[in-house]
């Protein structure tokens, strides 16, 4: 269970889901709170920026599948990134909707 650090909290995983669990189960209660490196959000702010605004991807070393450790970071990220676009169409004389950085996957 290497993909949280935190290991008081793998165990209460591994003590609410029981020894029968499938991986896929751990795999899911472990990760919940991590966005998919899918997410249209992760795809919009992008790998560079995040790591470098301070956050963590995290990979499985048996899957493919990244997460992004950060929801929170990835919002604000998403948000400044829609601003400064919305802040240059601007500039040029265009007017444009707030967006919103909530975007549902």
């Amino acid at each position: 269970m290497a993909i949280s650090d935190d290991h008081a909290f793998q165990e209460r995983i591994w003590e609410e889901l029981g020894s029968r669990a499938r991986r896929e189960d751990i795999l899911a209660a472990l990760t919940h709170a991590q966005v998919a490196a899918s997410d249209p959000r992760a795809i919009f702010v992008g790998a560079d920026a995040y790591r470098q605004g301070g956050g963590a991807i995290l990979q499985d070393l048996f899957d493919e599948a990244a997460g992004i450790s950060d929801a929170e970071l990835l919002r604000r990220l998403a948000s400044a990134k829609l601003e400064g676009i919305a802040a240059g169409l601007q500039g040029e004389g265009l007017e444009m909707g707030r967006g919103d950085a909530a975007l549902r996957p």
